[in-house]
C-alpha cells in the first residue's frame, strides 16, 4: 500500500461529557453533519485548537477518547491482549499520539479496519499486524526494518508492535501534518496506506492509494470506484460503528473539549 480537502465551514466539537451514540456517527459521516473533530479533515489552511489547551497533546483521561477504550475492551475480550497489558497498550497509545501529533481515537479507528482493532496477529498473507505492515521493497514492513521477513511481525504483542508503528510514523514524517495542531484522521490513515496521497488536499479527489482496499473505503461503498479522502473518513466511522456496537449495546459516552475548527 501506499499514500490528500478544500472548502470552508465551521463545525463545533461534542462538550466534554457529552454522549455519542455509535450508530449514528456513520450516518452523520455519509450526511456532511458535525461529527467528532476526529472523524473530520483538515483544510489546506485552517485555523485548528488543541482541544485540550495547556496540556500536550495525547494527554486526556480515558472518557475523552471513547473510540479507544471501547477498542481495547474489545481487544481484550477477543484475545488480542491480555487485560493486564491493556493499561501499557493504552499508555503507549497516548505516548505515540502525544509524539507525533494525533487523536488516540483516530489510531484506533485505524485499527479496526486494519487489523480488527489491534489484533497483533491480523494478517491478509502480504500484510502484517495491527496497521498492517505489508512487504516489499518499499512498504510498511521494509520501513521498520522487516524487509525480509515481515510475517515474524505477527509474532509481536501488541506493546512491541506499536514501537515499529511509531517507528515507521517517525520515517514518514507525520508529525509535520501535526504543526497546527493535530494531524487529522485522514492524513493519519493515508499515512498507513500511501504516505505521498497525503499530497492531495483535496476532499473528493480520487487517491492513488495501491492495493485491494475494502469496498467500505471507496466512494458510496462501490467496490470500483476510487478511494477520496471523504470515503475514506465515512469508511473508518463506518467500521467502527458497525464493529464496536455489535461489541456492546452501550454507547461511546465522552468527548473532547468544547471547542471549533474553520475549513
Amino acid at each position: 500500500r501506499y499514500i490528500s480537502v478544500t472548502g470552508v465551514q465551521t463545525c463545533a466539537l461534542p462538550i466534554s461529557g457529552q454522549v455519542i451514540a455509535l450508530d449514528s456517527l456513520g450516518s452523520k459521516a455519509a450526511s456532511g453533519q458535525s461529527i467528532p473533530i476526529s472523524a473530520r479533515v483538515a483544510p489546506e489552511t485552517a485555523e485548528r485548537r488543541d482541544p485540550s489547551p495547556g496540556r500536550p497533546l495525547g494527554e486526556a483521561s480515558t472518557l475523552a477518547n471513547p473510540v479507544l477504550e471501547k477498542t481495547l475492551d474489545r481487544a481484550v475480550s477477543l484475545s488480542y491482549m491480555s487485560a493486564e497489558e491493556r493499561d501499557a497498550v493504552r499508555g503507549k497509545i497516548m505516548q505515540l499520539a502525544a509524539d507525533h501529533r494525533f487523536r488516540p481515537d483516530d489510531l484506533a479507528l485505524v485499527s479496526l479496519i486494519e487489523s480488527d482493532g489491534f489484533n497483533p496477529r491480523a494478517s491478509n498473507g502480504r500484510c502484517f499486524g495491527v496497521i498492517q505492515f505489508c512487504d516489499g521493497a518499499d512498504r510498511v514492513a521494509a520501513t521498520v526494518g522487516y524487509r525480509e521477513t515481515p510475517k515474524a511481525i505477527t509474532g509481536l504483542p501488541v506493546l512491541e508492535q506499536l514501537d515499529l508503528v511509531s517507528r515507521y510514523f517517525t520515517e514518514t514524517g507525520l508529525r509535520d501534518f501535526g504543526r497546527t495542531g493535530t494531524a487529522t484522521l485522514d492524513d493519519l490513515y493515508l499515512t498507513v496506506l500511501t504516505p505521498a496521497a497525503r499530497n492531495d488536499r483535496r476532499l473528493d479527489s480520487p487517491l492513488p492509494i495501491q492495493g485491494s482496499q475494502a469496498s467500505v473505503l471507496k466512494v458510496d461503498g462501490n467496490p470500483q470506484a476510487p478511494i477520496t479522502r471523504r470515503s475514506l473518513i465515512q469508511g473508518l466511522w463506518q467500521t467502527a460503528r458497525d464493529k464496536l456496537s455489535a461489541f456492546s449495546a452501550n454507547n461511546i459516552s465522552g468527548a473532547t473539549a468544547q471547542g471549533e475548527v474553520k475549513r
